[in-house]
């Protein structure tokens, strides 16, 4: 029996001006988790990727949070070392790695050494059979870019990603017709001007969950 609703949403990409409260009261209303986006090379200069000062804020809030490991950062895990960062990576409920070179094994290794499950990025037909980390379908890497086909649920949490936005979360769910544990994450659609836009997210939720 397929399922009418994804288990929670990530919404990705916590940006400097991004308001906490109306994050947690988003979150008080519908299964959220937030995706926050790092790489030494573009913190505090791209508008996704928040600065030391706003990223040491929205670690000290109560919201669920994935950590997104990119560039430099998702290279460290490569090379069996995170590279040096001023955050605390336990405060993130899972991690995922935005590289395709990260292999399973690695990814698993740095999962087990912080304690956290990792999240690898996939493509194809079908979902890898390695259970060792979660996998995320994402064929758009952050463009925006809708995906024709997806794949079978694997029969374990899996993750679908996109071109998703408010305009088309809840076609995609129903085209998704996942039959098991299963979340999607969206980034680009959910932007004004590059800046997270928390009324695209709401209009995401009410799409999928109801009002």
């Amino acid at each position: 029996m397929t399922r009418a609703s994804p288990d929670f949403i990530t919404f990705t990409g916590i940006d400097e001006r991004t308001s906490l409260g109306r994050l947690t009261e988003l979150s008080a209303r519908y299964p959220i988790e937030w995706g926050v986006l790092m790489d030494p090379g573009r913190q505090g200069k791209d508008p996704r990727f928040p600065s030391t000062e706003a990223l040491a804020d929205i670690l000290t809030s109560e919201l669920r949070l994935a950590g997104h490991l990119c560039g430099n950062h998702a290279d460290g895990v490569r090379n069996g070392e995170l590279a040096r960062a001023s955050f605390d990576l336990s405060r993130f409920g899972r991690i995922q790695i935005n590289s395709h070179k990260v292999s399973v094994a690695e990814a698993a290794r740095f999962g087990r050494r912080i304690g956290r499950r990792c999240i690898l990025p996939c493509g194809g037909d079908r979902f890898p059979e390695s259970n060792a980390v979660d996998w995320l379908h994402d064929l758009s890497g952050g463009r925006g870019r809708e995906t024709a086909h997806w794949p079978p649920h694997p029969g374990r949490l899996a993750g679908y990603a996109g071109g998703i936005g408010p305009d088309n979360a809840g076609q995609i769910v129903a085209a998704i017709a996942a039959d098991g544990p299963y979340w999607i994450d969206m980034e680009t659609r959910i932007r004004r001007d590059d800046w997270l836009d928390l009324d695209q997210c709401e209009r995401v939720c009410v799409a999928v969950y109801g009002a």
